[in-house]
């Protein structure tokens, strides 16, 4: 009888360790987390970022985490206003954001620079080298992490500065009396030729210009000014863009994200990093046949800004980063490494 006790609880106690075995093997434990998470774009639908990259970087990271991180993607607007996207992350009314640093610069100046800045880098090996390699990101983050919000990356996306109007502008001295729709060093050196700037949210641009509130409108590449239909009021488009690389950060709450794991964190960036490159090439590719469609079927003239033109823009710009530096640490930390990379790249002397 003893030893028929003993052979049971033998018994027990090898399929016990079987059964603790077979759990050290499944992808995660039973009890573990599921992370559900809303992720609010300021790109919407009809945009490649919306259609295509931003889901497919949804299901890459929900495949890759075996469903423990499950994400909802909304359109701009639905959750919170585009332009407070960034402190609503902060804040955990979001989890994450795809968003740009160019909104951020009513309070935490260092976004302008995120953002981008016209007449700089020309590459986005150059600019995401910038970030990934010389620090960039590390300043970004400390910067972000005072808000709340941790940056998984900053990445070129496609141009920006092409602009879309309903009069024809063939140089600078042409945005003399006009009402543009602009941000940034954009708006300061268009400003500086005589037009009045304003900053709407993209969904209103159509409106603005449909009922003259604004002559012109820089939103964007092509691809993104097609999605807003701008080509059906807009039938002049000025080229080239002045910022030949246009970031855009994918952002998520801090205290969010110090809560995962490290296995997710190492999901989540990985799946970010990919998306980056995917959805800028998404965007260039679809640009050029937008801008082919706008000449062909909507009788969208395209004129181009003088190399003369573009000289005295670029100098105003550079002139403008020096300005920018003075407006806090971070600023003057960011404008110094970018100055070091343009030498580094060849871009300044």
């Amino acid at each position: 009888m003893r030893k028929k006790k003993t052979l049971a609880m033998l018994g027990i106690i090898v399929s016990s360790a079987l059964i603790l075995v077979m759990l050290s093997y499944t992808p995660f434990a039973l009890s573990a987390e599921v992370y559900k998470w809303k992720l609010q774009s300021f790109m919407g639908p009809g945009t490649p970022t919306f259609d295509e990259s931003l889901p497919e970087f949804i299901e890459n990271v929900r495949k890759m985490s075996k469903g423990r991180i499950d994400i909802t993607l909304y359109p701009p607007g639905v959750l919170v206003p585009p332009f407070q996207l960034f402190q609503n992350v902060g804040k955990g009314v979001v989890e994450m954001g795809q968003d740009a640093g160019v909104y951020w610069m009513g309070f935490m100046p260092l976004g302008e620079l995120v953002w981008g800045w016209p007449f700089t880098f020309q590459h986005a090996q150059e600019l995401n080298g910038f970030y990934w390699q010389l620090g960039g990101m590390d300043i970004v983050r400390k910067a972000a992490a005072e808000h709340g919000v941790y940056v998984l990356i900053n990445s070129a996306k496609n141009v920006y500065g092409g602009v879309n109007s309903v009069v024809p502008i063939k140089g600078l001295k042409d945005f003399n009396g006009l009402k543009v729709r602009t941000f940034s060093t954009f708006a300061k050196i268009m400003q500086r030729y005589g037009a009045s700037t304003m900053s709407l949210p993209a969904g209103e641009i159509y409106t603005a210009m449909a009922t003259k509130v604004i002559d012109a409108a820089t939103w964007g590449s092509p691809t993104d000014a097609a999605s807003i239909k701008l080509h059906e009021i807009a039938k002049y488009y000025t080229m080239p863009p002045w910022m030949a690389q246009a970031p855009l950060v994918l952002e998520i709450n801090l205290k969010t994200w110090q809560s995962l794991p490290d296995d997710l964190k190492a999901i989540l960036q990985t799946a970010a990093i990919a998306y980056g490159p995917l959805d800028s090439m998404r965007n260039w590719s679809q640009d050029a046949d937008v801008l082919n469609e706008w000449q062909q079927k909507h009788g969208v003239t395209v004129n181009w800004f003088s190399q003369e033109d573009l000289k005295q823009a670029r100098k105003i710009a550079l002139e403008l980063l020096d300005e920018k530096a003075k407006q806090d640490a971070y600023c003057a930390e960011f404008v110094a490494l970018m100055k070091e990379s343009l030498k580094k790249f060849g871009y300044m002397d």
